[in-house]
């Protein structure tokens, strides 16, 4: 998720867990309902174990090389977007991106729209990091910003395999569709082209 969704359900889930006492607490699960704070970062043991167990792979072993790349598909958001995450690892490790398609999601709403954009801004990333520190959640163990910023279209992810040599990235493609004319419609790239997720090193 954009870093200031994040540091929001990380703050959220603390104060839902009685950092700031009961009443706190109670306004906090009203709030995590109300507007559905419950992704992965609102369960941060559980975040940061995914980030461990992403550096492991991501730097390899004396026996096994790491991929070249390692991706996070994700959906269900409303929106579209590439993020390239920043594991604190060495320069011979995986690069790695979450690939967020939502297909056919709900259309938001101007406001909802906005209420998105505004969340996802450096602005808010700040203010609800501040938030989260003040509740006792530690600082993130990764780091991550956007490849291509979100998109609203309707879009449909596409995984394209095949059989290369060690080292050799993979890419999974959002499209969205393109009416031709009345009768007629194609796909096209939504975010960006495969050749953009690859190892450049």
């Amino acid at each position: 998720m954009p870093q200031g969704i994040h540091h929001l359900e990380a703050w959220n889930e603390a104060v839902c867990a009685g950092r700031w006492g009961r009443v706190a607490a109670g306004l906090a699960e009203r709030l995590r309902r109300a507007v559905d704070l419950e992704h992965w970062s609102a369960f941060n043991t559980s975040f940061e174990r995914l980030c461990d167990w992403l550096r492991r792979v991501s730097e390899g072993t004396d026996t096994r090389r790491p991929p070249a790349t390692i991706l996070l598909l994700g959906g269900d958001v409303h929106n579209a977007y590439v993020s390239e995450v920043a594991l604190g690892t060495a320069d011979e490790a995986s690069r790695v991106f979450q690939i967020v398609c939502s297909p056919y999601r709900n259309r938001l709403a101007s406001r909802e729209r906005r209420i998105v954009r505004i969340t996802r801004s450096k602005g808010a990333a700040v203010v609800f990091s501040f938030l989260a520190r003040l509740a006792g959640v530690p600082p993130a163990s990764a780091d991550w910003g956007f490849v291509r910023r979100p998109t609203f279209d309707n879009s449909i992810g596409s995984s394209s395999s095949t059989v290369a040599p060690p080292g050799s990235p993979c890419a999974e493609v959002p499209e969205k569709a393109r009416a031709r004319s009345s009768s007629s419609h194609s796909m096209s790239p939504s975010l960006f082209r495969s050749s953009q997720i690859r190892k450049d090193r």
